[in-house]
């Protein structure tokens, strides 16, 4: 039977320079763990990916969850681990021995040896399973890369004059594979981690090519992070590793990605990740402070280190407007803080002009705390800042058994105000004060509007028919003066309403008259002349 005698240097020839010197540091950093050794294979985990190495006198076999070509600084960085343990003796080439002996012996061998000992059983089966999952993993990865390039193709091919912007995609094998995947995930962490990292930059290319309509990949994209999330949970990812790639990854999406999600990483991230973190916020990715990606990030990992005090006071240090104070407000809110929210409302308030968002986050707070004699004065604020029948509903519905002193409070404050006789209008009109409505429209010099106009003109002619009467005839006219057959028929529309009204109000010998003196006065006009007899208007 061969023997091997392994060494550094016995090494260094199997292996490219640059390979062996990354393996070198690996070897170094101490980041090789979990190392197993049988015979002349050699098992660990190497800067996080499963590796498996058989020493040969030809140099080295390895297999490893990472992409590169074998053997790997991963692999090599194994060996390097080993020979650095201490072992002296050389290693026996058992695996050229075992691979002279079929599978069904080999099974067999192994399980009459684990028989009278469990950790070699327990041992055996783990190992099985990792390199059962390796292999899935592997496939799961591959199998990614060709969906994704399907649906990248199938985008590029709606790229034309028939399918501009209509790329609906089909998710379903995507779907199906991040299924499998995610049942790898308890399994093997890390290494489902490294695929659902690809997963994430692949969905935000064909994303990114804006042709896509729809919201499934959109949703495949939120579930892909929560499955990174498990992962990270699940497994053991380097810290600082980890940061930069949440950091890095929400600056440069167009999809929010990671953009909120510090505080559910803070396990994961532990203290190092976090200052890590905020390096990396710090130097700001050449963006400005204000960029929102950015501020986001700095509330998210505000939340991560400290909680809702943390955001407050982070927010609190840039606040310089009424939007900013609103914005801490709801945070406030959010966590049903609500005395500490009406605390800021009302600095906002003093400090700023009044503002309807303010006021209104302050309501909500009010309602919410049983607080009804403020909110119905926050009712009268967001009235008189923005006066209109919505708000006014909203008052009068608030104010309950007091509902008629805030009507006339709020129509006295309606009538005191320029330019307010549309709100004033829809307001009387609502309180069944026809009359007062009326004078606002024979004030022709204030705009209503044709519609509100015709409210009120409909309104006051069913208790006073002669009234609106002549407004139907001023409409016809107009209509008529368009020398048209769409205006001959509007303007009959509006002849038969005046007629119902001349009979309701017994003028129906002067209303005779009038059609008689509008066909005089439109000789020429014969398609009006026979609408006009079609509806028997003599």
């Amino acid at each position: 039977m061969a023997l091997i005698q392994v060494t550094e240097a016995s090494l260094r020839p199997h292996v490219p320079e640059p390979v062996f010197a990354q393996a070198l540091s690996l070897a170094d950093q101490g980041r090789v763990t979990a190392l197993s050794v049988n015979g002349a294979r050699l098992a660990a985990k190497a800067d996080g990916h499963a590796v498996a190495v058989r020493i040969t006198p030809g140099g080295i076999e390895a297999t490893c969850a990472c992409e590169e070509p074998a053997p790997c600084h991963h692999a090599v960085a194994t060996a390097l681990a080993w020979v650095r343990t201490g072992e002296k003796r050389p290693l026996p080439d058992l695996y050229a021995v075992l691979c002279t002996r079929n599978a069904d012996w080999l099974a067999r061998r192994l399980t009459q040896l684990a028989e009278n000992d469990p950790a070699l059983a327990d041992r055996l089966l783990a190992e099985a399973e990792e390199t059962t999952a390796a292999d899935a993993l592997a496939d799961l990865r591959a199998e990614l890369e060709e969906v994704m390039a399907d649906l990248l193709a199938e985008a590029e091919e709606h790229n034309d004059d028939w399918h501009i912007d209509e790329w609906y995609p089909d998710t379903t094998a995507l779907n199906e594979l991040l299924d499998e995947l995610d049942d790898l995930i308890e399994e093997t962490p890390d290494a489902a981690r490294e695929v659902i990292d690809r997963a994430i930059d692949l969905i935000e290319q064909a994303m990114d090519t804006e042709r896509v309509y729809g919201g499934e990949l959109l949703d495949i994209l939120s579930r892909v992070q929560s499955m990174h999330l498990d992962a990270c949970l699940t497994g053991s990812p380097d810290p600082e590793r980890l940061a930069e790639q949440l950091i890095g990854t929400a600056l440069a999406s167009q999809w929010c990605t990671f953009e909120r999600s510090l505080p559910d990483y803070a396990p994961a991230l532990g203290d190092q990740g976090l200052i890590r973190c905020r390096e990396l916020l710090e130097r700001g990715g050449g963006r400005e402070h204000s960029d929102y990606s950015l501020r986001t990030l700095w509330e998210s990992l505000a939340r991560a280190e400290g909680g809702t005090d943390a955001v407050v006071d982070l927010l609190a240090q840039r606040a310089s407007s009424s939007h900013d104070i609103a914005h801490i407000a709801q945070i406030l809110i959010a966590g049903d803080r609500f005395d500490d929210a009406l605390t800021w409302i009302d600095k906002g308030l003093r400090d700023y002009r009044p503002d309807h968002r303010l006021l209104s986050l302050a309501l909500d707070c009010q309602l919410r705390t049983g607080r009804a004699e403020m909110a119905l004065e926050t009712r009268w604020q967001l009235f008189a800042l923005s006066p209109g029948l919505p708000a006014y509903q909203h008052l009068i519905r608030q104010a309950g058994p007091e509902a008629a002193t805030w009507s006339a409070r709020a129509i006295a404050h309606l009538r005191s105000i320029q330019n307010l006789a549309a709100p004033l209008t829809e307001v009387l009109l609502l309180e069944g004060n026809v009359a007062d409505a009326w004078e606002i429209v024979e004030a022709r010099k204030l705009n209503l509007g044709h519609d509100l106009r015709m409210q009120v003109v409909n309104a006051r002619a069913q208790s006073h028919p002669q009234d609106a009467i002549p407004i139907y005839r001023e409409l016809a006219e107009s209509s008529v003066s368009r020398g048209s057959k769409p205006g001959y028929q509007e303007a009959i529309r509006y002849l038969i309403t005046a007629r119902t009204l001349a009979e309701r109000a017994g003028g129906q010998d002067d209303f005779a008259a009038y059609i008689t003196r509008l066909r005089a006065a439109h000789p020429g006009k014969k398609v009006f002349q026979q609408e006009l007899d079609r509806v028997d208007l003599p």
